[in-house]
């Protein structure tokens, strides 16, 4: 199962779109296209024209760990799952944070103005994926 990745451009200092998107090759392939948007509420402006059943969004910062984006093809199969979400290990002054938060999403799926949070959540199925981290580019320099 393909997606689409929405890749949210920012101002950050560790800013690099090509290591964000190099995170999500694998094999089998299940990066379909980027999209490239200035902020989180483009993305439903976007959803409508998707040839894609699944759509990811992500900062221009982050990655994916291999375990993670190997995991996707089995994850995004399956049928009853609306919205994924993934943990996010952040390092702000050399201590790291994990967090949590809606990442994939069904093309149907509307976010909320300005985060992540699909509208209408409470109708909607919603798990985590446990098989590794969503990181900022500069987590690695730890």
């Amino acid at each position: 199962m393909k997606f689409t990745l929405f890749l949210v451009k920012s101002d950050s200092k560790i800013s690099n779109w090509r290591r964000t998107v190099k995170s999500f090759i694998s094999d089998p392939q299940i990066l379909h296209e980027v999209c490239y948007v200035s902020s989180i509420d483009d993305v439903n402006d976007k959803t409508d024209r998707l040839e894609t059943e699944w759509y990811g969004v992500f900062f221009d910062y982050e990655h994916c760990q291999g375990e993670l984006t190997r995991s996707l093809p089995n994850h995004l199969s399956k049928l009853d799952i609306d919205v994924y979400m993934l943990y996010h290990q952040t390092l702000r002054n050399q201590n790291q944070s994990i967090s949590i938060a809606p990442r994939f999403f069904r093309r149907y799926v509307t976010l909320e103005p300005g985060c992540f949070l699909p509208r209408y959540s409470r109708a909607l199925s919603c798990i985590p994926i446990l098989d590794g981290f969503v990181r900022n580019h500069d987590f690695d320099l730890l």
